[in-house]
């Protein structure tokens, strides 16, 4: 198959799924907090290891889809998260007790998430070092896609009762795991020139089940690149400072900068039209140049984006500060899926990439904690404190990518050389 067509086939079934997850993912808080009276601190708490449990299961799907195939690892993957889904529904519906809801979902988010490092490892095989940021970008605007339709048609159900749309996203994820299956192929693919690609060594699936629960835990055993590792610190310090953009985003709004709660939305609706709009021309222009000055660059436009938040008063200063911080996501989202890829190993480009995703994870739950605190503590006496920390956090991640930045070779860094001109024929006397 083409691999241009591929990514299209790949992109839409993203769209599909992601479209299924936000039909009811977003209201599950909303859910919790209103209907099962749970607090917001613990509703943080239950987000939280939700999000934990994801960063495992990334993790282990990236080093599955070595071992098994990027295509069986997606369906499986999908057709979990749908079982478990439509169990999330009937636990609802059933009205269970909160320990059995948190078990299905973690178990669902697990689960769920050995996707997404398969279907990059599958762009990443596809593509060259300096290529790689365009193609994920094209990935990332199918995601937001996805998240732009789904919570309106969720929000159809709300008059009613939670547990209908939930049920739709479990169809959705089945729906998806069926079009993967028929869409994309899954025959051995010769890995294209870069660190990566040093040899297509194929590696054999597991066979038993000793054999599976040492691929479970095998991708934090081993070595690995020292300057991956570097990297996986700094994007555990960014997927702090990224997370930030819902929850705590959403409480300062209306708590100090004076926007209405109804207006809230339309600053999450102006970041997915910008990364929609934006991101594949962003990423084009980034192809062929040092994927760490993208992530040197857009993390500074994460501290100046966050900064303004603090400083921002009215909906208009926060929409402004919200451009600013879409601008960085869409500048270093694809370089962190690329660069993983770039350093990965022979045979371990699924390994780096869960990895990777194991990290963002992992920013990704202390984040709202982290920011729920500050809220609570910092802002009464100081509304721009929460967000000056978390601009100090970008920067330094900033300094952390341009220091990784001049330990990389140039296709590592994915930039590639505009080829020389020809020398000028000399004329003769």
């Amino acid at each position: 198959m083409n691999r241009t067509r591929g990514l299209r086939l790949l992109c839409l079934g993203q769209t599909l799924q992601l479209a299924g997850l936000s039909v009811s993912m977003p209201y599950l808080a909303l859910y919790l907090n209103t209907d099962r009276a749970l607090g917001m601190g613990l509703v943080g708490v239950f987000l939280a290891v939700t999000v934990l449990a994801g960063a495992f299961g990334s993790a282990v799907g990236g080093r599955l889809s070595d071992r098994a195939g990027r295509r069986v690892v997606m369906v499986g993957a999908l057709v979990a998260r749908a079982a478990f889904t439509w169990l999330l529904a009937e636990a609802i519906a059933g009205g269970w007790r909160l320990a059995a809801l948190a078990a299905v979902q973690m178990a669902g988010a697990f689960l769920g998430n050995l996707y997404f490092p398969a279907a990059q490892a599958w762009v990443a095989e596809r593509w060259q070092s300096h290529e790689r940021v365009e193609a994920f970008g094209w990935l990332r605007v199918a995601s937001n896609l996805g998240w732009a339709v789904g919570p309106a048609v969720g929000g159809f159900f709300l008059a009613g009762s939670y547990a209908p749309m939930f049920r739709v996203t479990s169809a959705v994820c089945l729906l998806t795991a069926l079009y993967i299956r028929a869409a994309l192929p899954d025959e051995p693919v010769q890995l294209p020139c870069g660190p990566c690609a040093s040899s297509g060594v194929p590696i054999p699936p597991p066979n038993g089940v000793a054999a599976w629960l040492g691929t479970a835990v095998s991708p934090f055993r081993g070595t690995v690149d020292p300057r991956f590792a570097r990297m996986c610190a700094w994007t555990v310090v960014l997927g702090t400072v990224m997370s930030q953009l819902v929850a705590p985003l959403s409480v300062h709004a209306v708590r100090y900068a004076g926007v209405a709660p109804g207006k809230v939305g339309l600053l999450f609706s102006l970041n997915g039209f910008l990364v929609v709009a934006l991101q594949a021309p962003v990423a084009k222009a980034l192809r062929g140049r040092r994927i760490s000055k993208a992530l040197w660059g857009g993390s500074v436009l994460y501290a100046v984006g966050y900064a303004a938040v603090g400083r921002a008063g009215g909906f208009a200063g926060l929409a402004a500060a919200m451009v600013v911080i879409t601008l960085g996501e869409i500048t270093v989202s694809p370089g962190l899926s690329a660069l993983s890829a770039n350093l990965a190993g022979p045979g371990e480009l699924g390994r780096y990439a869960g990895l990777n995703g194991f990290a963002h994870h992992t920013g990704s739950a202390l984040g709202p904690l982290l920011g729920g605190a500050a809220l609570q503590y910092l802002s009464p006496r100081h509304p721009a404190a929460p967000w000056l920390l978390v601009a100090l956090l970008a920067l330094t991640a900033a300094a952390g990518f341009r220091g990784l930045g001049r330990r990389l070779a140039d296709d590592e860094d994915g930039f590639k050389k505009a080829p020389a001109l020809p020398e000028p024929a000399l004329e003769a006397a």
